[in-house]
């Protein structure tokens, strides 16, 4: 995984419409990883109010597939996609604090 990953972990908590509207780089295995995750735990991410768009996940899996593992992808993040990963960061803090971890 790359090193923007550690920053999830260290950026727990921050707001990310705070980064403001920018793009960031991961690889086509890193993203299915991703995607797969969001869809196995769908219900449970809505459940902390994170919406996942199933039908579109799908469909970006399906176009990723076709891609080698190790293809660098470039993520746009614009106010649209920070406002709907808030609500992540939330639940990430929230667990943080309830579990110590």
């Amino acid at each position: 995984m790359g090193v923007h990953r550690l920053g999830h972990a260290i950026s727990l908590g921050v707001n990310p419409v705070k980064y403001g509207s920018h793009s960031s780089q991961e690889t086509a295995g890193e993203r299915i990883d991703q995607l797969s995750y969001d869809l196995r735990h769908k219900e449970g991410l809505l459940r902390r109010g994170v919406t996942v768009d199933g039908e579109a996940a799908v469909r970006e899996l399906a176009e990723l597939r076709r891609l080698p593992e190790h293809h660098l992808l470039s993520i746009e993040y614009d106010e649209h996609r920070l406002n709907r990963s808030a609500p992540g960061k939330r639940m990430q803090l929230t667990a943080l604090r309830l579990w110590g971890q």
